[in-house]
């Protein structure tokens, strides 16, 4: 789904027939292609200036302290990927901006089914803070391990096992065939990223935004405030207008998608039919009502127009792309945003970001794979806080462990005020062993071969406890009188 997204947002900017649209295009396509190549590059991001919801209670040291942060730091990063041979690797640095001396936080290594996340530097970055709460946790989980593994098969089993907790299908319904589904393989991403931009482009081929301009071999989009009115306004139009033809693109391109290339936009294969049929329905009910939503939208956009500018003015990107040789690519984004709300003067925001990026192509390479000090995904899984997630007036829960997760109905009783829950339901979710004793006729836990007692009520042959009395086997609980939820934690 991001990558639907993502093409949409680039037709939006991008697509027309112009000689530097057209440009734009076949060169972000010849990018888009490459089967072997690295990227490197730099993100700065300054903080100009925080919300006073996000402020309140900070003191104006912490406040510059953040800002200083952003404002001397920024992210380096290095990719080598190579599509044919399904592998990656990439590396993620903190950069002193006055100094240029870099630290490596975090790396991650892919090979056909597997990931290696090395997760060692960046927790000694963490623990640099000196946050005793945050240390705990992150011994808990990591407990000095260098890397992280996630492995294809692992995905599989937990996502089934959601799956089957929840009831639900959906387009994660593809992974039950075999743990091959999870990662998706990168030839396969590249071709489905091109075969949905073709579409988009041949949808939108008579749509002009004029946002690209061509100086030498540079390729330049620059969007304000204005613009971005002026291009959202045009683009909504042309697609009421033209609305049939977007349609029969859309059908032809769902109709060209296997499973896996669905199940990666994040769509069901099984309901393909339904999306062709919800395409013509859109379709013949947008047509009916052409002159209907054009004028509610100009209407709509007409109100909107003023506040948008308002709102963003001062605000601007500027992206360039460009061909520096036979074998290298440069890219850059430079955005400035400044939100300022006349009616709420206190939620005013703004930063800058900039991004530079040099992609080349490369000669083959080969990738490192840890054998020592490797955390695999189950045993972090299993170090994860437990939450229990109970809506008392609804009589329903969530329960989460990492990416592990499930729901359902559960019996809550009110008795004098004061909210029960069913021992025995609510310590299965949790793993919890329930036992009884006979001879007390009382329910417990049991831990290690010793019992807690879990006093409570009985109602039709079953325990009913205190929310607090989860406290005694080491839970911690909180309360939201508003929402009428508790939560129930086990770190």
């Amino acid at each position: 789904m991001t990558l639907l997204c993502a093409a949409v947002f680039l037709v939006i900017l991008l697509t027309g027939c112009s000689k530097s649209e057209m440009g734009y295009y076949n060169l972000q396509k010849e990018i888009n292609n490459l089967k072997l190549y690295e990227s490197t590059g730099e993100i700065t991001f300054n903080l100009e200036q925080l919300p006073g919801e996000l402020t309140k209670g900070e003191d104006a040291t912490t406040i510059a302290l953040i800002q200083s942060i952003f404002k001397n730091t920024s992210l380096s990063y290095a990719a080598k990927v190579d599509v044919n041979q399904q592998i990656f690797d990439e590396k993620f640095y903190l950069k002193d901006r006055i100094t240029g001396n870099q630290k490596e936080i975090l790396s991650i290594t892919g090979k056909s089914e597997s990931l290696y996340i090395k997760v060692g530097e960046l927790v000694r970055y963490l623990k640099s803070f000196n946050n005793p709460e945050l240390n705990k946790q992150l011994d808990q989980l990591f407990g000095g391990a260098e890397y992280l593994r996630v492995d294809s098969k692992e995905l599989y089993e937990i996502m089934t096992e959601n799956m089957k907790n929840s009831g639900s299908t959906g387009p994660y319904s593809l992974f039950i065939r075999g743990p091959s589904n999870i990662y998706p393989n990168l030839q396969k991403q590249q071709s489905l990223s091109q075969k949905l931009f073709d579409g988009l482009i041949q949808a939108y081929d008579q749509y002009e935004p004029g946002l690209v301009k061509q100086e030498g071999s540079k390729y330049v989009i620059s969007l304000d405030a204005a613009g971005l009115a002026k291009t959202l306004n045009s683009f909504v139009s042309y697609s009421i207008n033209n609305i049939d033809k977007l349609g029969a693109v859309a059908k032809l391109f769902i109709n060209s998608l296997d499973d896996e290339e669905m199940a990666i936009l994040g769509l069901d294969p099984a309901k393909k039919t339904d999306y062709i049929l919800g395409i013509d329905g859109i379709t013949a009910a947008a047509e009916a009502g052409r002159e209907k939503y054009l004028s509610q939208f100009e209407e709509a956009i007409g109100k909107a127009e003023k506040e948008v500018i308002e709102l963003l003015q001062g605000s601007k990107i500027t992206a360039t792309l460009e061909k520096l040789n036979t074998k290298t690519y440069g890219s850059a984004v430079d955005m400035t945003i400044k939100v300022k709300d006349p009616k709420h003067p206190e939620e005013t925001f703004g930063f800058t970001a900039s991004v530079r990026d040099t992609t080349r192509v490369i000669e083959p390479f080969v990738v490192a794979i840890p054998t020592a000090g490797v955390l695999t995904l189950t045993e972090l899984q299993a170090r994860m806080p437990k939450v229990m997630l109970i809506d008392v007036e609804r009589g329903s829960y969530t329960f989460s462990q990492g990416i592990k997760t499930s729901g359902g109905t559960i019996d809550v009783k009110l008795i004098d005020g004061r909210t029960y829950l069913p021992l025995r339901p609510v310590a299965g979710v949790l793993n919890e062993n329930v036992g009884w004793d006979p001879e007390t006729h009382r329910a417990y836990i049991e831990r290690n071969g010793e019992r807690v007692d879990m006093t409570g009520i009985i109602s039709n042959d079953r325990t009913y406890v205190k929310i607090r009395d989860f406290e005694k086997l080491g839970y911690k609980i909180d309360w939201n009188e508003e929402l009428k939820t508790v939560v129930i934690t086990k770190n």
